[in-house]
This record gives structure tokens, C-alpha cells and sequence, in this order.
């Protein structure tokens, strides 16, 4: 709803899923007018979409927290939080308001999930066995939707267990258990063991790992192992 830049509110990231509302304050201003931001909320929810109370959550980044000079906490401001999902492309995806990365989900990627839902539709059309990996796969986004796309195998890997968890069961509602396969483990670790040309896409999704000058050297060193080892393995007409 609030993305934190170019929007007229920056510092501030407000996320809309179903069953609650998050508020992330990046900056101090935001931070003390976070209250604001939670009646602002309340009244738009009742009347644009009719939610009496809705939940509303406020988180703090860490970082942010720790640059600002503000309380790192996560807290339950309004209503009542019970199960919230995701909603994206038709598929509703499970997430944890007050414990999950980011604010639960990460909807700054959406416009390029669906540029590649396109991309796997097109392919889909004219090959029968397209193989497809998510790596650092979160909920699942990149290739949920590239399955629902139309390809025939989505290998998802990522450190979390409980991540690949609520992938397996979104495959599960969607039917779809026996075309996926989930690889907890760490990134690079997976991908070295990958066979050359194994995947006819891939979705590297990797986190921030550079967060300061400090971290330049070894997040770039990441940054290039990780994308040579992906070429690695995409086919040759592949795209990563």
C-alpha cells in the first residue's frame, strides 16, 4: 500500500495482506507517528473495505531501529490477529505479521513475479517439460506462480524449514504436491551441488547482503558466486 519512496511518506511501509495490516517505520518521524498511521488506517479499512477492527501490527527494523536511535519492537496495535495471507495472482499465501522477514511478504518483487508469470506462460505454450528453481525462496512467490504458469517441476530452496512448510502447502491446495520439490539448505550450498544446465529458469532472490561499506567485500563475493554458480546451471536457452 506504502512502499517508502517516491510516495509522499518516506520511512514508512504499510502492507496490506488479508487478516491484517503492518506498519514498518523506517525513520524517527514515522516511528512516533505510527499511532497516526493506525487511525488512518482503521478509517480507510472501514471505509474502503468494510473491516470494522481490522489488525494492524507495527514493526521496526532493526537496522533502522539502530540508525534512527528508536526501540526495535514488534507489537499488536489494534484488533484481533488470527490467520493473514498474502494474495497474489490468485494464490493466498500463509504469513506470520509479527515473526515472518520483511513485514511477512515481500510485495516490492510483485511487479517482476509477474513479469516472469508472462515469461513461463509464453515458454509453457510450446515446451511440456519446463524445470523451473526458486532460490531463497521465502513463501514461495516466484515459483508458486511459475507453476500455476504452466511449468512442470518447481525445486525451491531456502534455510527456513517453517518457509518450506507454507510452500508445501500452497502446492498442496493448489494440487500440485507431486510437482515440487523443497531443498532446505543453504543457497549456495544447493546450487554447487546442481547439475550444469539443469533448469530452464531460475529465480535468484537473494537478501541485502551488503548492509554497509563494512560488508562491501564479502556481500559483493556472494553477490558474484551466487549468480555464476545460477548461470551454471540454466539451460541454454534458459533465463535466469
Amino acid at each position: 500500500a506504502i512502499f517508502g519512496e517516491g510516495d509522499g511518506l518516506p520511512g514508512l511501509i504499510v502492507d496490506r495482506y488479508e487478516g491484517a495490516w503492518v506498519i514498518e517505520p523506517h525513520a524517527l518521524g514515522m516511528h512516533i507517528r505510527a499511532g497516526l498511521v493506525a487511525e488512518a488506517i482503521q478509517s480507510i479499512s472501514r471505509e474502503r473495505y468494510g473491516e470494522k477492527d481490522p489488525a494492524i501490527v507495527v514493526r521496526t527494523d532493526h537496522r533502522s531501529a539502530q540508525l534512527e536511535g528508536i526501540e526495535a519492537e514488534t507489537k499488536l496495535l489494534a484488533g484481533e490477529l488470527k490467520e493473514a495471507f498474502a494474495v497474489e495472482h490468485g494464490l493466498r499465501f500463509p504469513i506470520d505479521p509479527l515473526t515472518g522477514q520483511k513485514t511477512g511478504f515481500f510485495f516490492d518483487q510483485r511487479d517482476n513475479r509477474a513479469f516472469f508469470r508472462h515469461y513461463v506462460e509464453g515458454r509453457a505454450k510450446t515446451e511440456k517439460n519446463l524445470r523451473v528453481l526458486d532460490v531463497f525462496c521465502h513463501a514461495g512467490a516466484w515459483g508458486l506462480g511459475a507453476l500455476k504458469a504452466g511449468a512442470a517441476h518447481v525445486t525451491f530452496v531456502d534455510s527456513s524449514a517453517s518457509a518450506l512448510e507454507a510452500v508445501r502447502a500452497v502446492a498442496k491446495s493448489m494440487g500440485c504436491e507431486a510437482r515440487v520439490e523443497c531443498l532446505k539448505s543453504d543457497a549456495l550450498e544447493a546450487l554447487k551441488t546442481m547439475k550444469e544446465r539443469s533448469f530452464d529458469l531460475v529465480a535468484l532472490d537473494p537478501p541485502a547482503l551488503i548492509s554497509s561499506k563494512k560488508s562491501y567485500a564479502q556481500g559483493a563475493k556472494s553477490y558474484r558466486e551466487l549468480n555464476a554458480e545460477a548461470l551454471r546451471i540454466t539451460a541454454t536457452r534458459g533465463a535466469l
